[in-house]
């Protein structure tokens, strides 16, 4: 009922739009003059008519400023002041509405005007449609979820006192499987603010799976009932399969519970008054133990390969096996050994086979980036199977890489999301958007005609220690000259040269494992000469 109410005036809305004046469309503008005019009065109808974030309830109108905050939630506001002065409308009557447009009061028919949270995707594409999530909250209702979270995490940390390393790993393992938001491709792999963000029914079907505690069980199943009768509309896309309206910070470590920003979670209301956060204290606590950091971290043995030699259209069966109770994720990873050093190009997860045994086949291919006149490796850092919706062959990729914006200087670090289709004997892979992680959250970048990208690279020294490299040579650059519709991941043979390839291996308490061996890559035969053509007999006439 709620969401048709919702989105009737859109259906209304459009229909006039068709029957508009054409001579109204007639005159030429300034766009970027007149796109900022509108976004200032957006900013202007945002601070009269959104309440400030310590306005009663706190926890509310924190949220609702906080989500705010990005700047591609003005584009809409932006195109219902530009549609209203096509109406006629030239003065501020319709900022009420377009400030409306995160929280707006929808009629119920049977308690009257309700107030909800709307929460979109900033950008309604159809090829972004992956990502795409939208929810309308009854906060009339949240309240009793803030109750139910109370009780799990009160239950959970209950858990953890009696349970100790055991009890952990459980969580840990929920954790893992739940659905995350706001994950850097960073090739660092430094957690920005906003990230380790959950969403929370999926955290509670995972507690009740694996906790094995049947207060934590039913803690679990009163926050799955509290979100349901809160969630009044929901829809998510195929690369949020588990997307259910509300999400909650689970960090997994000491490191991203204490990270600072504009919006630390510490700081928040609901940390200060729930007991969430005592839980996520004493979760964090326990892999930071003397007696945890004791513990061994996962073991590799040696790895067995096929050759050292790797020539073209062949393939290098590579193979070990890993010991450990308590793993996150096994990776094959591709890198270059420069000195006493190693550029990684990327890394993709590999399924654990039984035994932990690891195995993969390599044809000396890796993923490029590329469109109509440049191309560069793809240091692929984050690689999801679909296969929540079916979709087996086809993944999420995530690509660190630096954006400099026609006509500026700045480099921006961004992480690119593509699609990758396995379907078909050639991998292809289609642009989804880019993405910046900003310290008031992740913040979606337009990348439009004129604008350069670069490659970030992770480098490791032989101390373990990494740092970002990004390349200055000019074939490693893309200059956008048309649209990103261009931009297309592939895989394609990599160069001839010394590689190092193996597998990674981490644990739930973070701690990693690694082993490499060496591989050379033969250069293509060369093509044998052709033979020249004869010369054609003269003819006479």
């Amino acid at each position: 009922m709620a969401s048709a109410e919702y989105f009737l005036p859109n259906f209304a809305f459009f229909s006039l739009m068709a029957r508009a004046n054409p001579a109204l469309l007639a005159p030429p503008m300034d766009f970027p003059a007149e796109l900022k005019r509108h976004v200032a009065r957006v900013e202007r109808g945002l601070d009269q008519f959104v309440p400030r974030a310590d306005t009663r309830p706190a926890r509310l109108h924190t949220a609702m400023r906080y989500s705010l905050e990005a700047g591609g939630k003005r584009l809409r506001p932006v195109l219902a002041l530009a549609a209203a002065e096509l109406f006629g409308v030239k003065d501020d009557r319709a900022l009420p509405a377009e400030s409306g447009m995160k929280s707006v009061r929808l009629l119920h028919k049977r308690d009257g005007h309700r107030q909800v949270l709307l929460a979109a995707a900033s950008h309604e594409r159809m090829e972004k449609a992956k990502a795409v999530t939208l929810t309308v909250i009854d906060l009339d209702q949240i309240a009793a979820v803030d109750k139910a979270v109370v009780s799990l995490g009160a239950s959970a940390d209950a858990l953890l006192g009696r349970g100790g390393h055991a009890a952990w790993l459980h969580l840990a393992q929920a954790r893992h499987a739940t659905e995350e938001y706001g994950r850097s491709a960073a090739p660092s792999g430094l957690m920005p603010p906003g990230s380790a963000v959950y969403d929370l029914v999926h955290a509670a079907e995972n507690v009740k799976l694996r906790s094995q505690d049947q207060a934590s069980n039913a803690a679990a199943d009163a926050v799955i009932a509290a979100t349901s009768r809160a969630i009044l509309y929901n829809i998510h896309g195929d690369a949020r399969p588990h997307a259910n309206g509300l999400s909650i910070f689970y960090p997994p470590n000491q490191t991203a519970l204490a990270m600072r920003g504009k919006n630390s979670y510490k700081e928040t209301s609901f940390a200060a008054s729930n007991a969430w956060y005592p839980f996520l204290r004493n979760y964090v606590a326990v892999p930071a133990s003397e007696a945890e950091r004791n513990r061994p971290k996962p073991a590799i043995d040696p790895l067995t390969a096929s050759g050292r030699m790797l020539s073209p259209h062949g393939k290098l069966n590579i193979s070990s096996q890993v010991h450990a109770d308590d793993i996150d994720e096994a990776r094959f990873v591709v890198s270059i050994p420069q000195n006493d050093e190693r550029v990684v190009i990327g890394s993709i997860p590999i399924d654990l086979k039984a035994g932990g045994d690891l195995k993969e086949d390599w044809d000396g291919e890796w993923f490029t980036i590329s469109d109509n006149d440049g191309e560069f490796i793809a240091p692929i850092t984050q690689f999801e199977e679909l296969k929540d919706q079916g979709d087996e062959e086809l993944y999420w990729a995530g690509v660190p890489a630096r954006l400099r914006i026609a006509g500026t200087a700045q480099w921006l670090d961004v992480t690119l999301y593509f699609e990758l289709d396995f379907r078909d004997e050639e991998v292809s892979g289609d642009f989804i958007y880019a993405v910046q992680y900003t310290a008031n959250g992740p913040r979606e970048i337009d990348l439009d005609a004129g604008d350069d990208l670069q490659p970030v690279y992770e480098v490791i020294n032989a101390a373990g220690v990494s740092r970002r490299s990004v390349s200055d040579d000019p074939a490693h650059l893309i200059h956008i000259d048309d649209d990103t519709d261009e931009l297309r991941v592939k895989r394609s043979a990599l160069p001839p040269g010394r590689y190092q390839v193996g597998f990674v291996v981490s644990d739930l308490a973070g701690r990693q494992s690694e082993q490499l061996t060496e591989v050379q890559l033969e250069a293509a035969a060369a093509e044998p000469a052709a033979e020249p053509e004869a010369e054609p007999e003269a003819q006479s006439e």
